[in-house]
């Protein structure tokens, strides 16, 4: 089993990962994938401080990792929800012309 310091470390080094990706890539779909990766990379910070602070040896620490777990799934919902209605917009972007630019994007508010 992996250890939640190692858990924790990953869920950190992905967080970053994801934050350059968004700041450095001016795609659409780039930026839509950094932002998934954030969401992932606090589901593992969930999972992870869920078995850092539970104990393995009573029954209060098999709760804290459970509602660790469940609050990654719920993390992950929403990850999946927000990625159907970037999906969506970024596909009505294209779809009417425009690159995948976010410059270009930014034009279409006027």
């Amino acid at each position: 089993m992996i250890d939640a310091q190692w858990l924790l470390g990953f869920s950190l080094l992905l967080f970053a990962l994801s934050w350059v990706a968004i700041l450095v890539r001016r795609n659409l779909i780039v930026m839509l994938m950094g932002v998934i990766w954030m969401f992932v990379s606090v589901a593992l910070a969930f999972v992870g401080f869920a078995r850092l602070h539970g104990s393995t040896d009573g029954r209060l620490g098999d709760e804290v990792a459970a509602r660790g777990e469940a609050a990654a799934i719920v993390v992950l919902i929403l990850a999946i929800a927000y990625l159907m209605v970037g999906l969506a917009i970024t596909y009505s972007t294209t779809r009417s012309g425009s690159s995948s630019d976010v410059d270009d994007a930014s034009d279409l508010r006027w």
